[in-house]
């Protein structure tokens, strides 16, 4: 057994670094590369991480947490993002006209 397995879940994820993800943010400061967030999907959904890490370019072994992804913070918003679009649709005009 691994001993990355006894850690607590912040520590595990530091051990082993960032889980697999897309449309991260990224930024280098001197030799610092900073990773914030990203999405991954998990069936239908698409799950938004907020979680933080860094790596030491000049010795880029172990990726460090510095904001973990806290569950209780997100919220599931469904459909409620495409029906925005349609509404906004409505509002600017561009549904047809009863003139």
């Amino acid at each position: 057994a691994s001993s990355s397995s006894s850690l607590p879940p912040a520590a595990a994820a530091a051990a082993v670094g960032p889980t697999p993800r897309m449309n991260v943010m990224l930024a280098v400061s001197g030799s610092t590369l900073y990773l914030l967030g990203g999405t991954f999907e998990s069936g239908d959904k698409q799950i938004t991480l907020m979680d933080m890490f860094s790596l030491d370019l000049a010795k880029p072994d172990k990726w460090v947490l510095l904001q973990d992804n806290d569950p209780a913070t997100q919220q599931w918003l469904g459909e409620s993002s495409s029906s925005s679009s349609e509404s906004e649709s409505e509002s600017d005009g561009s549904g047809s006209s009863t003139d």
